[in-house]
């Protein structure tokens, strides 16, 4: 065709951007898309549980094959792009659908958790709590699990219980929890000691941590200030009339907060500042999180909103930079600049406007502190609305074709965390963080096995690469499994693996064809990679 074109062209030329108006309205049925961030991430930690635990028990791959392949095909059909209808009952239809699959898909990420867990030797203790971590690096995790009320705490480290709702749950964080590893924590049951005084102290509208202070607005329910403390720098950009985390209504008109009210709660590990607003019949609970030993913050957005069917959109605004000259956006597969070449790494008749955001945004001013955004469940970012801004749910995109209610639903919960981070932009840092910062907690009450605890399973350096996923063979071979990899410093050449307990490797393409052998020596193997590109090993045991 192109020998043909370049002889006598024929074919007219057309431009523009035809992939974010399907990319894009899975915000009309914005709980199930959520469910499906959620999902995909829970189903890739249950497979490197699964590939752990068949060292153990290799029938397992066997065992588990029909809900994977299922389950991959769950992540598919929710992948695809049709979340409208041509009429009423086909959006319906449309929508019953995905929540279907996004309920199985979900459960199968349950059971094979439960599963991998068993054949990895674990015994029930309800004093005892195992967490996992799923990433090729080493992770802090903050962790809160229920527990009963004779819990009150764990031993060894700062905790603190939190009430929630009939029940109470433990929180706390664990440090440097190994690549692909487990740690073992015992629960204290007994009375504790005084603790010191926690290392957070606020007011009715202010909270401050170690790491940052922050100041809600009273007029509209998000953060007016946010400074980062180690560099004394204000995160928050000035001249947009928005605030970090505020949430905007617009049917028609905008609404935005009123009856704003702010309460705090001050513990060991973390300072929370709960605020509650409402627009309307909206209903917004934002739970802010600052912690002691982790450098972030936490945004968890709960809204209660009857459905309705008029035009809308509801926004939460990032007031984060002065355009979007210092973003860098992860869409899939790539880390893009949102401007057009060569500004930017868009071509002519991009829609600069909205993105599919996969894992973060990142503001990197000259010679200013940066800072990056991780947004759990919302994914539909908006640069046309004054100030950077997530529209967590709405039906304006392809209104007259998507379900324009939501699909009954009422309640909603948007996840975000922020971090700031040293000038200039790091790209192998900044994914590193995203990852690490929305990763599922995976933990169970009991204990496993010593030779499972405190180790690395497969390690990769994180200023260097990612692994993607661990998984069993496609071909079915027990003894084997498929680790992909993203190159995120943009350095070709070898990456090294940490592999203990593999006698062999094969590198292979993406859908698991040898390429080649590969030399394993003390446990470590070398594979070539191409800056910012993907690349796949096989492991054998």
């Amino acid at each position: 065709m192109d020998a043909v074109e370049a002889k006598s062209p024929f074919l007219p030329k057309l431009r523009g951007c035809f992939g974010h108006s399907w990319e894009l309205w899975p915000v009309s049925l914005a709980r199930t898309v959520a469910e499906l961030r959620e999902n995909e991430r829970a189903f890739l930690a249950a497979e490197s549980l699964v590939v752990l635990a068949s060292q153990v028990k290799p029938d397992l791959v066997a065992q588990t094959r029909a809900d994977r392949e299922k389950g991959e095909w769950y992540w598919a059909m929710l992948s695809d792009h049709a979340w409208n209808g041509t009429d009423l009952k086909n959006r319906r239809h449309n929508a019953e659908l995905r929540r279907n699959w996004a309920g199985g898909f979900v459960q199968i990420s349950q059971r094979l958790n439960g599963l991998a867990w068993d054949k990895l030797g674990l015994k029930a203790d309800s004093r005892h709590v195992t967490v996992f971590n799923p990433l090729s690096f080493a992770r802090d995790i903050p962790v809160e699990c229920a527990v009963p009320v004779e819990v009150t705490g764990v031993k060894g480290r700062p905790s603190q219980i939190r009430p929630e709702g009939a029940g109470r749950s433990l929180v706390f964080v664990v440090a440097g929890v190994p690549a692909f590893g487990f740690r073992e924590y015992a629960l204290e049951t007994k009375t504790l000691r005084a603790m010191s005084a926690p290392p957070f102290s606020g007011t009715a509208t202010t909270l401050e941590g170690p790491f940052y202070r922050l100041r809600v607005d009273p007029a509209n329910g998000g953060l007016a200030s946010l400074v980062h403390k180690a560099s004394g720098q204000e995160l928050l950009s000035g001249g947009s009339g928005r605030s970090l985390c505020q949430t905007v209504f617009h049917d028609g008109q905008e609404r935005v907060a009123s009856d704003v009210q702010c309460e705090i709660q001050l513990g060991a590990v973390c300072g929370e500042m709960r605020v509650t607003s409402r627009s309307g019949d909206l209903r917004v609970t934002n739970i802010i999180t600052l912690y002691a030993a982790l450098d972030r913050v936490d945004f968890d957005v709960r809204l209660e909103k009857p459905p309705t069917t008029n035009e809308q959109r509801l926004l939460q605004f990032f007031p984060i930079g002065h355009g979007p000259h210092d973003l860098r956006i992860e869409t899939t597969a790539a880390v893009l600049r949102p401007q057009m070449q060569p500004d930017g790494d868009l071509l002519p008749g991009a829609d600069v406007r909205r993105f599919a955001v996969q894992g973060f945004v990142d503001c990197a001013p000259p010679g200013r502190v940066g800072v990056s955004v991780a947004p759990l469940d919302a994914f539909m970012l908006r640069l046309d609305q004054g100030a950077l801004a997530f529209e967590a749910l709405g039906n304006d995109q392809n209104w007259k074709e998507v379900v324009q209610d939501q699909d009954g639903v009422a309640h909603f919960r948007f996840r975000y965390s922020l971090r700031a981070h040293a000038p200039g932009y790091d790209n192998a840092a900044t994914l590193a963080w995203s990852r690490s910062a929305t990763a599922p907690l995976v933990l169970a009450f009991g204990r496993l096995p010593h030779r499972w605890l405190d180790r690395p399973h497969l390690e990769v350096d994180s200023a260097r690469a990612l692994v993607t996923c661990l998984k069993p063979a496609d071909d079915g071979a027990p003894d084997r499994a498929v680790a992909r990899l993203w190159e995120t410093s943009g350095r070709t050449g070898a990456v090294l693996l940490a592999a203990p307990g593999y006698r062999a490797a094969r590198e292979t393409d993406l859908l698991e064809r040898e390429r080649g052998g590969l030399v394993v020596k003390q446990g470590k193997v070398s594979l070539s990679a191409r800056g910012y590109g993907f690349s796949a090993i096989e492991l054998i045991r």
